[in-house]
């Protein structure tokens, strides 16, 4: 008789683990393996070489991470870094931004954020540079390369040569800044587009140069080796353009005025005085082009088409009203006070000549602190650029100058002028009670589309139509700013279809509350001046991760929505059987389902590795691998503790082996160290997703009075039977579940999502 042997499959359970996948613009990344292995140890292996997430069983104290891991991370006794900012969230928790230095001279946009979690290090991430071996003194000195700076300016028109240059001086708030330039010595990146290594790094005088126009004042970088200009780049955000509209679209509105006695003896657009407490006050430049004029009216009733000095009430009240209403909307929506989250007072001016904002545009200026609208071709009040998207577009430009100081450039540029189209769209939706997603309404002629960016000359995937690489408008920062308002938009309303990279996406909405939650808190807490789109997708999984949890529903569609626009692997298909050869070569490969994946079912699978990178399998309800599936010699199937549902526990028992790996060893012996064997076998449930039931399959007889359904707080309630398997979870809000069903005291979870 012929004894046939069947090797059954082995099941682990796995909790849905978020990791951002690499993608073309990841290629430059050198992963973790350039770090020492002391460090690597301590590292989860979804890490990348600058986005460090700990292991949760490490207890490292914040404030020794950059100082005992400098050898760690390939730094030298030269490099040090010193605290820029500490930011406590909600919960309690710190966030410290550092800013690296390198024989005591500042690495221009080598920030990173230490983040702490109950008192030891969750992770770090931003922009630092290893291996720097570069002379601290310049070859040419100071005056020298100003004079190489000056000459390089289109605008010769320099504000401290004005006749009014002490008028200028009293109004600049910004401490590294004066009238007359003065020179810091930096490191700084040869190559802006090319990412922080030691050999795209030199040393270099840096000036700020103010003109008149003001918006047309640079901030020039000069090789203090060379005196080559290694680039220009414009110290003030623009709108571009932005042709917008009348306060006759917002009615007549109540607002809180200031009344001002001798010799003024009028009320004026003005609440940041007592009680008032709203920090703004608005004033109009159409005369003197320093010294502003105040809207103000005798009987407090601003109806008249132009007031003293021929400015405009009409367009003074629109300025105010927007204004006061996005000082209200970070106020009490994101706790922010103010641009600066110090309740700075806000000067804002409307009908602005030339020497502040050119026609038609709007800025923010991140001197003097302040806002300006444009006045336009004429004297209406229609045709002053200050529609309350508009002023909180601009406003937006100084929460982020204050929070991750995005660099006004090429991808860093373009997530700025991002970040200030989202908020100004949610100013004017807190504002007016709806969002319509376009910049610019008002005036029947929009200058950018969340919906459609294409309409507009924008791409809405990365890399994909209408994508810039040119130099012109800082690098296309108006134009590819695009990729994130898609997946902005498509996080709050949903979507589905094909993208520029022939990629299938399905994203389901989680409304704009949820969406602005993710959007501000990855701007104030992980984003640094350097940061990309591979970092505002890396910090917009972990922002969704602390507000919702590591397998919510919500961090699912973040990571689905930023594959929608072109960022990123689509790390979540559907359960199903994987085959073939996956060879990582360099980086590892990671491999998400919030399915089942089975492996080898049928047909061979290989993993294997030629270089720094393993593959792992991160995710799924289950992972099965059946007989056909090898390994070598790097696989690892990684477990993240994000509920101890994941490890085949009921919520009530201690968990006591938070991270480990199951690394297959050989090509025929898989096998697992330290999970949870406390499982039944072959036991699952599908649809999954489901929509109104589910059904569990298994080969014991299921314990009703023993079943129940959390959620990934590990709030739980009884199952509710249709029959003898099947459970009706159709009144489940749409999220992340485990079943969880007993049998003679063994409990497994079986997760499920319902759509």
């Amino acid at each position: 008789m012929k004894l046939n042997i069947i090797r059954p499959p082995l099941l682990l359970t796995f909790l849905l683990f978020v990791y951002a996948g690499t993608n073309a613009q990841q290629n430059k990344d050198k992963g973790i393996r350039m770090y020492s292995q002391r460090l690597q140890e301590k590292l989860k292996p979804s890490s990348l070489q600058f986005w460090l997430d700990i292991r949760p069983d490490e207890k490292i104290n914040p404030a020794d991470f950059l100082t005992n891991f400098k050898l760690d991370l390939k730094l030298t006794a030269a490099d040090e870094f010193k605290l820029l900012q500490e930011l406590k969230d909600q919960d309690g928790n710190t966030h410290n931004k550092f800013q690296q230095y390198y024989k005591g001279i500042k690495v221009e946009g080598a920030e990173c954020i230490v983040h702490e979690l109950k008192g030891f290090v969750k992770s770090v991430n931003g922009r630092w540079v290893s291996g720097i071996n570069l002379a601290a003194t310049p070859a040419i000195k100071e005056t020298g390369a100003l004079n190489y700076a000056l000459a390089s300016m289109t605008n010769k028109n320099f504000i401290w040569l004005n006749k009014d240059a002490e008028k200028w001086k009293a109004l600049i708030k910004e401490k590294d800044i004066s009238i007359n330039p003065k020179g810091q010595l930096v490191f700084c990146l040869k190559d802006p587009q090319k990412d922080f290594l030691a050999d795209n790094i030199t040393l270099a005088w840096k000036f700020t140069v103010l003109v008149n126009p003001v918006y047309e004042s640079k901030c020039i970088y000069v090789d203090a080796g060379t005196g080559k200009i290694i680039r220009q780049q414009v110290i003030m955000p623009s709108s571009c353009n932005t042709g917008f509209g009348a306060t006759s679209w917002y009615s007549n509105r109540y607002f809180t005025t200031t009344y001002r006695g001798w010799p003024d003896n009028a009320f004026h657009l003005d609440n940041s005085d007592g009680a008032c407490d709203g920090r703004s006050r608005i004033a109009s430049r159409r005369g003197d082009p320093i010294i502003p004029y105040n809207y103000g009216d005798a009987d407090n009733n601003f109806f008249d088409a132009d007031g003293v000095n021929g400015y405009n009430q009409k367009a003074g009240v629109t300025t105010y009203f927007a204004l006061v209403n996005t000082y209200d909307y970070y106020k009490y929506v994101h706790g922010r006070l103010s641009y600066d989250n110090a309740n700075a007072g806000i000067d804002a001016y409307s009908e602005n000549n030339s020497s502040w904002c050119e026609n038609w545009n709007a800025r923010w200026n991140t001197v003097t602190h302040t806002l300006h609208f444009g006045s336009g071709n004429t004297s209406a009040a229609t045709d002053d650029i200050n529609s309350i998207d508009a002023v909180g577009h601009e406003f937006t430009h100084g929460v982020v100058q204050f929070s991750a100081n995005l660099n006004y450039s090429y991808e860093s540029g373009a997530l700025n002028e991002s970040f200030a189209d989202i908020f100004g769209e949610m100013v004017e939706g807190s504002a007016l009670g709806s969002v319509d997603w376009l910049m610019g309404a008002e005036i029947g002629s929009p200058i950018r589309s969340f919906i459609n960016p294409n309409s507009h000359g924008q791409p809405d995937t990365y890399g994909g139509s209408y994508w810039y690489t040119g130099t012109v408008d800082n690098g296309g920062v108006h134009t590819n700013s695009g990729v994130q308002n898609y997946w902005f938009y498509l996080l709050s309303v949903g979507g589905s279809g094909t993208n520029d990279a022939t990629r299938t996406f399905n994203v389901a909405a989680l409304g704009t509350t949820k969406a602005r939650s993710i959007a501000y808190r990855n701007l104030t807490y992980y984003l640094v001046s350097s940061s990309v789109y591979t970092d505002a997708r890396e910090g917009a999984i972990r922002a969704a991760t602390d507000l919702y949890g590591s397998c919510s529903n919500e961090v699912l569609q973040t990571a689905n929505a930023w594959y929608a626009v072109g960022v990123g692997y689509n790390e979540y298909n559907n359960g199903a059987a994987m085959c073939g050869n996956y060879i990582s070569a360099g980086l590892p490969s990671f491999f998400k389902n919030p399915g089942a994946i089975y492996l080898g079912q049928t047909c061979a699978i290989n993993f294997s590795s030629t270089g720094l990178g393993g593959n792992y399998v991160a995710s799924g309800t289950s992972i099965t691998m059946f007989p056909g599936a090898t390994a070598s010699p790097l696989f690892n199937a990684y477990i993240d503790p994000c509920a101890v549902a994941a490890y085949s526990l009921t919520p009530e028992q201690p968990n006591s082996n938070n991270n480990e790996n199951a690394t297959a060893k050989s090509a025929n012996n898989l096998t697992t160290k330290g999970i949870e064997k406390n499982v039944m076998a072959k036991a699952s449930v599908y649809p999954n997703p489901a929509s109104s039931f589910i059904t569990i399959k298994t080969n014991v007889v299921i314990n009703r009075n023993l079943c129940f359904i959390s959620d990934v707080s590990g709030k739980k309630t009884a199952c509710s039977f249709i029959n003898s398997n099947t459970v009706d979870v159709s009144k489940l809000s749409p999220g992340i579940y485990f079943l969880n069903i007993t049998n003679e005291g063994k409990t497994e979870a079986l997760k499920f999502i319902k759509q």
